[in-house]
């Protein structure tokens, strides 16, 4: 039995230390392929950096409108996504009966399971259906985008939500009780404050997520050359999509190197954000 817990233990730190590796493998190499190319040119083109980051210029041809877009799209999606699925895996915590808790963590089980090209193309129906009933003019669109993403990341927040609430003390529900506090107070005063660190990871999650999505925003406005979105009704350029447009099609050793060059700013930006919100925590 000892022996085979030995066995056990080793085969983890094993497993740890490969994932480690390979973690450090894929950042090493796009670190050595990209940093060659991270410029100013990169990112502003010809344009002058301070013109730019004020608006006083366009930007062409370069990375800032597509780093641009890309922190909007992933701010907006989780703007939407945030309070519903908070909402909601709070209520499967909490609030649920038995036999609705397990038909809603089936839902959202498969609604974290949906492909994201599904998504995609679930977020370009809504805009043909809007066509032709309300609105004739209706576009795919930076907003369009940040739903169909926000539908993806809605899962990861309310399963945290969910999983933080759960594992609580029974001591904090007992001290909620023995001060005569209502179920609604208890929640509100007591648990979703100490569950919070919990939610915030699941935002985290979700965060990530939607910086990185590149099937959904194909299918929902995502274009090389839309310019800077001055509107969430916009067309977007975004990392991801400049990325893969840019690995696909490259025509000499240059456009590679923007390939990866635009990688490494994504990594950047994405571990960026997440610090930022683990700070908040």
């Amino acid at each position: 039995m000892k022996s085979a817990f030995v066995a056990f233990k080793i085969a983890s730190f094993a497993a740890s230390i490969a994932l480690i590796a390979v973690m450090a493998g894929i950042c090493g190499f796009v670190l050595v392929k990209g940093a060659g190319a991270i410029s100013l040119e990169l990112i502003f083109g010809d344009a002058d950096p301070i013109d730019a980051l004020l608006g006083k210029t366009a930007v062409f041809d370069a990375l800032f409108n597509a780093i641009a877009g890309t922190l909007f799209l992933a701010l907006l999606s989780t703007a939407i996504a945030v309070v519903p699925a908070i909402c909601a895996g709070a209520y499967i915590a909490e609030f649920a009966t038995p036999k609705i808790r397990a038909a809603l963590e089936f839902l959202v089980d498969l609604l974290a399971g949906v492909p994201s090209i599904v998504m995609g193309l679930f977020g370009y129906l809504i805009v043909v259906f809007l066509r032709k009933t309300f609105l004739p003019n209706a576009n795919t669109s930076l907003l369009v985008a940040a739903i169909a993403i926000a539908l993806l990341i809605m899962p990861l927040i309310a399963r945290a939500t969910k999983e933080a609430l759960a594992s609580l003390p029974r001591e904090t529900r007992l001290l909620c009780a023995c001060l005569a506090l209502s179920k609604p107070a208890s929640f509100r005063l007591a648990l979703l404050p100490k569950a919070f660190g919990g939610v915030m990871g699941g935002v985290v999650l979700g965060l990530g997520r939607a910086c990185e999505d590149t099937a959904v925003i194909m299918l929902t406005g995502a274009v090389i050359g839309a310019g800077f979105s001055a509107s969430i009704f916009d067309k977007f350029e975004a990392l991801p999509f400049a990325i893969y447009i840019y690995a696909s099609e490259y025509r000499d050793e240059n456009e590679l190197a923007a390939a990866f060059g635009a990688a490494l700013t994504l990594m950047a930006l994405s571990t960026a954000l997440i610090a930022i919100a683990r700070l908040k925590r």
